[in-house]
């Protein structure tokens, strides 16, 4: 899908919808329904693929993600740059290095469990030193995050805010990850239709991540109120003052 086309993009979801039924353990029990996330983060070892279960004596937590999304929403809101480091406020560090072309470093949340407060000051210091010798970083998180960090890490920053609703720059879950971005010209969210498929459902907007599966999530309630078409651009959005409704 080179530019956004309904119907390519609902046979994606169905395709996701097929596969997720015969494949995946939760859905092959449960069937497909809306479901608000907060009932699927305990069946993690059930949303994998039969054939590629979660081990996780060998593997990480599976809602880690990946850099991807990150990268799509820097590059929608225009603001990714070649060696314009990207810091993610995070619960925990990844060794993730680059994001797209810049590089990337992990800026511990205000509440992450860091083993003590002595060790923050130490955890902090790469990713200070990191925009210090680019004179400048992107610092990504929500905006009390942002309050308490910017002071602590003592560099040069651009603020990007994420949020659960109308408010931030990014439009975020804390388990899906980046969902879109905010185009102040159609007081809306972009969803990121390549990556998530999105319906109107009774219970609010489900989405369906078409990238993913492991976990494999399909049909998830993440308290999006509404979706609509942007009349300027054609592709599926959310208002900013739907959030303002609720």
């Amino acid at each position: 899908m080179i530019g956004f086309r309904p119907r390519a993009w609902e046979t994606a979801y169905r395709r996701r919808r097929r596969r997720a039924l015969t494949e995946v353990p939760y859905y092959r029990e449960h069937g497909v329904r809306p479901t608000p996330i907060a009932e699927l983060l305990p069946e993690l070892y059930r949303l994998c693929p039969l054939a590629r279960p979660w081990r996780p004596e060998r593997e990480p937590s599976l809602w880690i993600g990946d850099p991807g999304p990150l990268r799509d929403a820097l590059v929608s809101a225009g603001l990714l740059r070649r060696g314009l480091p990207v810091l993610e406020v995070r619960e925990a560090l990844v060794d993730w290095r680059r994001v797209g072309p810049a590089p990337y470093a992990t800026v511990l949340a205000p509440d992450a469990d860091t083993g003590g407060p002595a060790r923050r000051p130490g955890l902090l210091q790469a990713p200070a030193e990191l925009a210090s010798a680019a004179g400048g970083a992107l610092l990504v998180g929500g905006a009390a995050e942002l309050d308490r960090l910017e002071p602590e890490l003592g560099v040069p920053v651009t603020r990007v805010t994420r949020s659960g609703g109308a408010g931030g720059l990014l439009l975020y879950d804390r388990w899906l990850g980046y969902l879109g971005t905010w185009r102040e010209e159609c007081a809306a969210y972009h969803l990121n239709w390549r990556r998530f498929h999105a319906r109107r459902t009774p219970g609010g907007v489900s989405l369906t991540a078409l990238d993913r599966r492991r976990p494999t999530l399909v049909d998830v309630l993440a308290g999006l109120p509404t979706m609509v078409v942007c009349a300027a651009h054609g592709r599926p959005a959310v208002p900013g003052q739907a959030f303002s409704v609720q």
